[in-house]
């Protein structure tokens, strides 16, 4: 008998970042500094650290528990030991071995590169993974600090091209001064970008395909010029007018629900002492993400209680029944992430139950005796048993901010 799964709690998985700054490791304490000081082959440039994966299943970036009777496990062998009672059965049978979620926080103390991200047909078509669908949620700004997110108006792929190349595409890009409490949702193919000096969540599928449009300047100096995939991606970029209404939500406007997409759902939790849940209303894992304050938390599946704190997160799998948050020293605030359910329909022309989802596609049309076959789908959803060292340099160019 398997033992009873409970509030899941993972160690971060680093990355440099040439826009990235020391928050992440200054204030929240994101690696052990000794390790990393002995650590020649791996050792991480702590004043450039851009990102913290709290929760990751991209090809070799594999989450791993702190917590309980499952600490030193990956995420990808408790899901290949659970199934559903970690992620839910219906997002196991779409998804298989593969969390199709990546969780992060990101420490911006200079320019990201402009860019996007393709969608699902994209990402399947051309590289056998996941596209990406993100929500930006900002945790902290400094003055003068700017987010760029889609267009101000319909411009044409000539037009879009020739301002990427002479470094005026900031012109037509809707700016915004975030502050505390704001939300983004960046839909793939919306050009988006970010400077000054920023803390965010971010919330995405799991993918880590990312199309450089324009660098700031960086991609005509030989010593900071990184690569580009202008031309690649000027077929996917959505060159129409940006709905901010649609995907920007103020601190001011408050608000529970960030996002409703057919990817993930995001919630504002605010925790006044105390937030319960029952979870038997939704179908698939958890995640709670802290953006302020400090909780406790319990559940009725275990004796044992942790505590998260602004920065952290806690990945509550789908057996658990319930689960409380009491705030420790006044009041806190959460980021409640799950996936909604995926109901299959009907295909008009083969008359055949389909999923909408791209999952088993992916896994599909995995063939490892085609020589000529290449290899960008997620290997921790494959069953083919082919091996990470067969991927194609050509997917790993992109996946660098």
């Amino acid at each position: 008998m398997k033992n009873k799964l409970y509030p899941l709690i993972f160690k971060p998985i680093l990355k440099e970042r040439v826009w990235g700054g020391s928050q992440l490791v200054d204030e929240f304490h994101k690696i052990d500094l000794e390790e990393n000081a002995q650590d020649e082959d791996n050792r991480l440039d702590l004043k450039h650290i851009g990102e913290s994966w709290e929760i990751a299943d991209i090809y070799e970036d594999q989450s791993e528990v702190v917590n309980g009777f499952l600490a030193g496990n990956r995420i990808n062998e408790i899901i290949e030991t659970y199934f559903g009672s970690i992620v839910g059965d219906n997002i196991f049978d779409h998804y298989g071995v593969m969390f199709p979620l990546l969780i992060k926080f990101l420490n911006i103390e200079d320019k990201i590169s402009v860019q996007s991200h393709p969608d699902d047909s994209i990402a399947l078509e051309r590289y056998y993974a996941l596209g990406k669908d993100e929500l930006w949620y900002v945790m902290d700004a400094k003055p003068g600090s700017k987010i760029y997110i889609g267009l101000k108006r319909d411009i044409t792929a000539e037009e879009f091209y020739y301002k990427c190349k002479d470094g005026t595409i900031i012109e037509v890009l809707n700016e915004f001064e975030p502050k505390k409490g704001d939300s983004f949702y960046i839909k793939a193919g919306t050009i988006h970008s970010a400077k000054g000096s920023l803390l965010l969540t971010e919330i995405q599928q799991s993918s880590d395909i990312t199309f450089r449009l324009y660098d700031w300047g960086r991609e005509n100096n030989p010593a900071t010029a990184r690569d580009m995939h202008l031309e690649e991606a000027i077929d996917c970029v959505d060159l129409n007018k940006y709905r901010v209404e649609d995907n920007y939500i103020s601190a001011a406007d408050g608000g529970y629900k960030l996002v409703e997409d057919r990817h993930f759902i995001a919630n504002k939790v605010s925790v006044d002492m105390r937030y319960h849940i029952e979870t038997d209303s939704i179908t698939s894992f958890i995640i709670y993400i802290c953006t302020d304050g400090k909780v406790e938390i319990s559940s009725t599946s275990t004796d044992e209680k942790y505590t998260i704190s602004k920065g952290e997160c806690v990945l509550i799998p789908s057996e658990v029944y319930d689960v409380t948050f009491d705030a420790i020293g006044g009041k806190a605030e959460l980021i409640e992430v799950y996936m909604p359910q995926i109901l299959e329909k009907k295909d008009e022309y083969i008359n055949e139950d389909v999923s909408e989802d791209i999952s088993p596609e992916i896994e599909k049309r995995c063939s490892c005796n085609d020589e000529d076959h290449d290899h960008h789908h997620h290997h921790s959803g494959c069953t083919c048993g082919c091996e990470d060292d067969e991927e194609d340099d050509e997917c790993d160019e992109l996946i660098q901010w």
